[in-house]
């Protein structure tokens, strides 16, 4: 179902679709599990509260806010979906993903916070038309590169999508996607 606001203050297990538009809150220390074919859209601007079990489970988690940044909560996801029209930011860490890694709309922020995100050889990675993954940043020295771990036959970016590089020290453009849509590069001082 659809709920403005769901707050989790026991261990929970989602087994179907949930939408929650605001907030997804915990007054407790609990977690949320996605159960075996589950899916959670999250529309909220707030970071996720309770912990987040995403990540054996066949299920998707879709970051959806039609606003202009969302928090991604730093977890392991089985499969991860961006599918909103503003910037995505990571939040307090970086993300693994076991399955598929989707952007179909948007911006996957890594920039900000200056997170990583960690794939795998068996899933894919889809940057979609219209869509950015924006990487590192410009000032300090954290060093954010490509998705790690997806192969080159599993990773499929659009044409008219765009891959930033930020950094302030001497970049290395991944060679990993077999093409680029738009490639745009960053720099700063060190």
């Amino acid at each position: 179902g659809s709920l403005a606001k769901l707050d989790i203050s026991a261990a929970t297990t989602n087994a179907g679709t949930i939408t929650v538009r605001t907030t997804l809150a915990s007054t407790v220390a609990s977690t949320l599990t996605q159960g075996n074919g589950s899916r959670l859209n999250f529309a909220g601007t707030t970071a996720i509260a309770p912990t987040l079990d995403a990540a054996t489970n066949s299920n998707t988690v879709d970051y959806c806010a039609a606003v202009s940044t969302q928090l991604v909560k730093s977890t392991t996801y089985r499969d991860l979906s961006i599918s909103q029209a503003g910037t995505t930011a990571l939040n307090v860490g970086g993300i693994t993903v076991n399955g598929n890694l989707s952007v179909t709309g948007g911006t996957l922020s890594c920039s900000v916070n200056n997170y990583q995100i960690t794939g795998n050889a068996t899933g894919t990675f889809t940057l979609a038309a219209g869509t950015t993954l924006a990487l590192g940043a410009t000032t300090g020295a954290a060093v954010v590169v490509f998705p790690t771990n997806f192969t080159t036959a599993n990773i499929s970016i659009d044409a008219t999508s765009t891959v930033q590089y930020y950094a302030n020290y001497s970049q290395v453009i991944s060679s990993v996607p077999s093409q680029y849509g738009n490639l745009s590069i960053f720099t700063g001082t060190a």
